[in-house]
């Protein structure tokens, strides 16, 4: 069995929907390693566990709460 290493995240793109929001992640290199859809209510449960680095987020309603919340959790939006 092949044992998976950690690549760490440099950045995190997230889709804020109405209720569930889709985020992509991608190391230093650019490539992507992370691709996970989440329930609203699942997101500091979802972020608490993923090591802090910049969170980019489009400009819309929600993203001013989404922001400040991932920045309460160490984030940088």
């Amino acid at each position: 069995m092949e044992k998976k290493t950690f690549v760490p995240l440099m950045s995190i793109g997230i889709d804020i929907g109405k209720d569930t929001f889709h985020l992509v992640g991608f190391d230093r290199h650019g490539q992507l390693v992370l691709r996970k859809q989440i329930k609203r209510l699942a997101l500091v449960a979802t972020f608490e566990k993923l090591p802090r680095c910049i969170v980019g987020m489009e400009a819309c309603l929600s993203a001013h709460f989404v922001s400040r919340t991932l920045r309460q959790l160490g984030f940088e939006p």
